[in-house]
């Protein structure tokens, strides 16, 4: 199938800005109704912690004069306003984010003797070469450099052109910029009121109204750049409620739209924070449009479980990004299929940032058809950190197929502002000429 690698390049460059989005819009949306704009924390030795008001972070309690419809809706204003005041829980990837060092390797194939990243500028020096990594024009390319001579040996491409966010986990191949950005979102939704909240009959759950609806929806539009008569066609066509559950204190935000234009979407977003004070946030997006050649639908899944805050900044989480997409594509003659579903998990713990940890797996499984003929790739990717242990505190393993490619083994992580590192200008020379390629 190595003739179909030029059309399936081709591919992912048509789908990468398109996926993107759609990934983005999902965590963006997930918290469209909190007003979160602030700046994600340093990943130096000290948990930061957002200002909030008692207003915000105190329940209005119980007042035994109030009805117990009124009682529901001070719970719904109550979460929602627990919302706002929190900080992202993906601001937790500031803390593996920015430069860093790992050394003292025990294991690896390629005799590595180092790791380091300083910017968007990754160096992994080895027995008798060097690969660098250079994060540019929304990939990192990794470039090794042997004898005098460089070549460009691989590319990931990245949801974000976002530098400054990058974190030790996508020097690995395991992309966090669609998750964690250094860039912050303006847009917010309409202040929520109690006149905006309904309280059905058998007080289970409570609805709210469409002038809020309306008001994510609006949102929605904005991070999709609809704008005149586009945003006047969905504000008028798409289909919206939120719903309060009494029993699992929970809101739940669901957004249609289907146009023959604007193509399908549908929009799920809850959050619900639980008896223990652990926060659950959940969002769905899957977008279609048969105009733009898009007849199956992309499918991004984000959720963040037993999420653990301290003074309304995240210290440990649970974080998966799923993603989907079909498309089919002419190379050669010949009419290529592909399937891909992605999925990727990460445990952080952040509670001591000395000794912090986190694992990460990646799981990707691909399908190709040309001809008659199905190719099966199963591609995983394995990192974990754990600055708690005095050795073995980075591990990394690659396996396709089940078999291991590689397997790295170091006893010592430290992020903190590294040396500079000077890139060999044959590097940077192979990396431009892979780039103008890349982009005819």
């Amino acid at each position: 199938m190595n003739h179909l690698l030029g059309g399936i390049y081709l591919y992912q460059l048509l789908m990468k800005k398109l996926l993107s989005i759609v990934i983005l819009l999902a965590f963006i949306m997930s918290f469209a109704s909190c007003n979160n704009s602030q700046e994600p924390s340093s990943s130096d030795n000290s948990t930061s912690s957002s200002t909030v008001s008692e207003e915000n972070t105190e329940p209005s309690g119980e007042d035994n004069t109030l009805s117990e419809e009124d009682k529901i809706k001070n719970a719904v204003l109550d979460l929602m306003k627990m919302s706002e005041s929190q900080k992202d829980p993906t601001d937790l990837f500031a803390h593996f984010s920015g430069d860093f060092q790992i050394t003292n390797f025990t294991s690896s194939q390629d005799r590595i003797k180092s790791i380091k990243r300083k910017e968007a500028v990754t160096l992994v020096d080895a027995a008798s070469l060097s690969y660098y990594g250079i994060e540019a024009a929304g990939y990192m390319f990794y470039a090794a450099d042997y004898a005098q001579e460089a070549e460009v040996v691989a590319s990931l491409s990245l949801s974000s052109d976002d530098s400054k966010a990058s974190t030790i986990f996508t020097v690995f191949g395991i992309d966090t910029s669609a998750l964690y950005s250094s860039t912050t979102d303006s847009t917010e939704a309409e202040e929520l009121t109690a006149e905006m909240l309904t309280v059905s009959e058998d007080k289970a759950t409570c609805q709210f109204d469409k002038a809020y609806i309306d008001s994510l929806a609006e949102v929605l539009c904005e991070t999709m750049d609809f704008t005149g008569s586009t945003k006047t066609s969905f504000m008028n066509k798409y289909t919206g409620s939120g719903t309060y559950s009494v029993a699992e204190n929970k809101v739940t935000f669901d957004i249609q739209i289907k146009d023959n234009q604007i193509g399908a979407i549908h929009q799920i977003i809850k959050y619900a924070v639980d008896n223990d004070g652990k926060v659950y946030a959940y969002s769905y997006m899957e977008y279609s449009n048969a105009s733009l050649g898009i007849t199956t639908p992309i499918v991004a899944e984000i959720e963040c479980k037993d999420v653990v805050y301290r003074e309304n900044t995240p210290i440990s989480a649970t974080i998966k990004l799923k993603s989907s997409s079909e498309s089919s594509f002419r190379y050669g003659g010949v009419t290529v299929k592909l399937v891909d579903n992605i999925e990727t998990t990460f445990d952080l713990d952040c509670t001591d940032l000395a000794s912090r940890s986190a694992t990460a797996t990646y799981k990707k499984k691909r399908v190709e058809t040309a001809m008659g003929e199905s190719f099966t790739n199963n591609y995983t990717l394995s990192l974990s950190l754990d600055l708690g242990k005095s050795t073995s505190q980075f591990q990394f393993t690659e396996k396709q197929d089940n078999e291991t490619n590689t397997t790295l083994k170091a006893n010592k992580v430290t992020f903190s502002t590294s040396p500079s590192i000077v890139t060999p200008q044959r590097v940077t020379n192979k990396i431009t000429a892979y780039i103008d390629k890349l982009f005819k």
